[in-house]
């Protein structure tokens, strides 16, 4: 997926958490899927983590978009298709920080 590196240089960051604990899986499937993004291995601490950001169903894949002043703008619980996520980017980009 290329979103990370199309949108680094305009200050967007995303970072992945996957809640597995096997490393090597998880980099498999990462390659599989072209995922370029950092992505934290928080097998433990991730569903925990994820309900307290507000997925109390643990549905997964949990989209969170979080703008510059630290304020979640997006939960998303499911899937969110890549023209979903640029049209909430570019939303948050385009709006100049006060």
């Amino acid at each position: 997926m290329a979103l990370g590196k199309k949108y680094e240089k305009r200050g967007l960051a995303i970072v992945g958490v996957a809640l597995e604990n096997d490393t090597i899986k998880t980099r498999e499937f990462l390659a599989a899927y072209g995922v370029t993004y950092p992505v934290i291995l928080a097998p433990e601490q991730g569903v925990s983590m994820m309900k307290a950001l507000g997925n109390d169903k643990e549905l997964l894949p949990f989209t969170l978009i979080i703008d510059a002043q630290g304020k979640v703008v997006l939960r998303k619980p499911g899937r969110f298709r890549q023209d979903d996520f640029e049209s909430v980017a570019e939303g948050l980009l385009s709006v100049q920080p006060q």
